[in-house]
């Protein structure tokens, strides 16, 4: 016995909707109600729920593909023993194994050499800072980044352009992309979601170590975004020192988000520098973690704590609190479930953690109880867009494994 798969209606004057991708792969097992597919409108993005409990036996639209309410979109039934699905597509590798090698014994930063400077300095760039750690042993790569893929010679020209669903027409406009400057990967060379923020990424991977000038005319104010994520997976003896590998990560595939003003110039950086809200009886200090991407979930963990004892001793340097790019503020050791972090000018961006809390999630068509936390991020809007601002929360949760 199979069950059809059907577009079903999806608003008022809504007669039809782009496959944007599919969650389950042909021979994939299936519960009811878990999400099946993901479909854009010029209205709406929403998940489409499997209606049964089964195999995906097939599928009859593939990504991009536009599809009419009321269509059979896939079949889900029982696995006969004569039916052999085709092979499940290789995963995506995991890009930040962040946690592999056994971190070094912690050194404080005044026992650090000073850098050697080089000759030259490039115009328009920004000297990376000096690590402070051994850093790790293999390169990281961010966990959104994928190959290039170099145009064949059958992609349209420039004067056939693509149709583009009004979703990733609306996303190109927030990312101030021009789509015939993307390469699209979908049927026919069309332009889809994933193209674009691929281009974002790669753009944003361009402005690191790079200047420009602040343009006069920018959205002033800030603006806050939130996002809640599943830290279940999270070591709790090392929650902290996870949290913030996982922030590095995605500050270093966010340039706009890890960048100061001085001097109506905006820096991207080149180095993450998270500087840590610590309070004291003399208020609140933000000791800096210097290049952290270079390190180890352990060593963050252990050098946050040397900072924390160091600032209540008063036994701080002055470089311990200098030259942050990204400020991380722990309102959940208050027990506060989530907040709005203040700026720590000259930076643009600033994250708030909340507090862990257990709450019930579906997983699998399951009710389970997970670990889950409000991460806010509030932004300076000359620098950084709420486009930026939501691709940095969704690589800082990817990064976490939720």
């Amino acid at each position: 016995m199979s069950t059809d798969v059907v577009l079903p209606p999806l608003g008022e004057s809504v007669a039809e909707a782009t496959i944007s991708r599919w969650l389950k792969a042909v021979g994939d097992d299936v519960v009811a109600d878990e999400p099946l597919l993901e479909v854009s409108t010029d209205k709406v993005d929403t998940e489409i729920p499997s209606p049964a409990t089964g195999v995906l036996l097939q599928v009859f639209f593939n990504e991009d593909d536009t599809a009419r309410v009321g269509d059979v979109l896939a079949v889900i039934g029982v696995l006969s023993d004569g039916y052999a699905p085709p092979p499940p597509p290789t995963a995506p590798q995991r890009a930040i194994p962040m946690f592999a090698t056994p971190p070094p014994v912690w050194t404080p930063s005044r026992t650090i050499a000073p850098p050697v400077q080089p000759d030259t300095v490039q115009p328009d760039t920004v000297q990376p800072a000096a690590p402070r750690f051994a850093p790790r042993a293999e390169p990281l790569v961010a966990s959104d980044q994928t190959p290039t893929v170099e145009p064949s010679e059958e992609d349209p020209s420039e004067d056939e352009v693509p149709y583009v669903t009004p979703a990733v027409r609306k996303l190109a406009d927030n990312l101030s992309i021009d789509l015939a400057d993307v390469h699209g990967t979908g049927v026919g060379g069309r332009v889809r979601k994933q193209d674009l923020l691929n281009a974002a990424a790669t753009r944003a991977a361009q402005r690191r170590g790079t200047t420009r000038p602040l343009v006069a005319h920018a959205p002033r104010g800030t603006l806050s975004a939130g996002i809640e994520v599943d830290v279940t997976s999270l070591d709790p003896d090392q929650f902290f020192g996870e949290v913030i590998a996982a922030v590095a990560a995605a500050l270093r595939d966010t340039a706009e988000v890890n960048a100061t003003i001085i001097d109506d110039v905006v820096v991207y950086h080149d180095h993450e520098n998270i500087g840590l809200v610590i309070s004291t009886h003399d208020g609140p200090l933000t000791p800096v973690i210097h290049d952290a991407f270079a390190f180890t979930a352990q060593q963050l963990e252990a050098g946050a704590r040397d900072l924390a004892a160091r600032a209540a001793n008063n036994e701080l340097d002055p470089e311990d609190l200098a030259d942050g790019t990204f400020t991380v503020q722990n309102d959940g050791a208050s027990n506060v479930a989530w907040a709005i972090a203040a700026i720590n000018r000259p930076q643009v961006a600033a994250l708030s953690i909340g507090r862990v809390a257990a709450r019930p999630a579906v997983v699998a068509g399951q009710i389970v109880v997970r670990d889950r936390v409000w991460m806010t991020l509030t932004y300076d809007r000359r620098v950084v867009n709420p486009t930026d601002a939501a691709a940095f929360l969704n690589r800082l949760r990817n990064a976490i494994g939720a």
